[in-house]
């Protein structure tokens, strides 16, 4: 029967103090953001990391309980919102970020725009849950037009501007960072995980797969998964460690604090990673 080694506990405990070390920076904190050019950016952050804090502490839950598979689906939505924060943050305007809520509601008013559609062809459908009546509906599609129409007026955005795809926005970021030795990096990341980890999240035929294993007795079923922790849990780490430092550095983070603890135990994490055989 797997079980976690005590490297494996290790690293977990030490998952634990940086998830509590970094809540404990926000928790019960109000904040009060000047009118200035950077709050919405700064705003944005807060949000991220609020996110980012909540799923990093599930996928430490899910890996407690051997089940990294699991955590792999927040993991990837993790990067998501990581490799978003740079792009977004990574211009002087707000245009990008206004792109990312121009893009946001374009997806509410497509399905506004499908329920409509579907209650035209079954209309027994329109009450089912309140929310699907043709009236909300249409007030939910002008209110998501109102948005994208003040978005764009206020940050001067022609209307056949999007903004780009996951893919690009990590190649648009490598592009813009300064040092050669990280330049791909996050395209790389991209590939790894979020392209790779979709077979998970989308439980396609090779997500399927990590579930099983064939035995000299026949094929059983894996629901204990030790083995794959150290990745997921080493990889979590270190995005929510950056993510602190990049509060740090945009000043969001009231008090004086240091993260050599935590670069310490990430070095040994990503050693002890070197020496793994990783299959993806």
């Amino acid at each position: 029967m797997p079980s976690l080694t005590q490297k494996d506990l290790r690293f977990l405990e030490s998952f634990r103090e940086l998830l509590e070390f970094g809540g404990g920076l926000f928790n019960n904190q109000s904040f009060q953001l000047p009118q200035q050019e950077s709050f919405y950016k700064r705003n944005f952050l807060l949000l991220t990391f609020g996110a980012i804090h909540n799923y990093a502490e599930t996928v430490y839950i899910l890996c407690k309980n051997m089940r990294p598979q699991a955590a792999i689906v927040l993991l990837r939505s993790i990067f998501e919102a990581y490799l978003n924060m740079h792009y977004l943050m990574n211009v002087r305007s707000n245009k990008r970020l206004a792109l990312y809520v121009v893009k946001d509601v374009r997806e509410h008013i497509k399905i506004v725009n499908s329920f409509l559609s579907l209650i035209k062809r079954h209309p027994r459908l329109e009450n089912k849950y309140g929310m699907t009546t043709k009236a909300t509906l249409d007030a939910m599609k002008k209110k998501h037009e109102d948005i994208e129409a003040s978005m764009r007026s206020l940050n001067k955005i022609p209307i056949t501007l999007g903004l780009k795809s996951l893919e690009e926005r990590a190649r648009e970021y490598d592009r813009r960072i300064g040092s050669k030795a990280r330049k791909g990096e996050m395209e790389f990341n991209y590939h790894l995980l979020y392209r790779q980890f979709s077979s998970c999240a989308h439980l396609t035929p090779t997500g399927l797969q990590e579930f099983i294993k064939d035995t000299p007795e026949g094929r059983e079923f894996i629901l204990d998964q030790s083995e794959k922790i150290e990745p997921v849990v080493t990889t979590t780490f270190q995005l929510y460690l950056n993510l602190l430092k990049y509060l740090d550095k945009w000043k969001l983070i009231s008090k004086d604090i240091s993260f050599k603890k935590f670069n310490r135990i990430l070095k040994e994490m990503n050693r002890s990673l070197e020496k793994r055989d990783l299959s993806i």
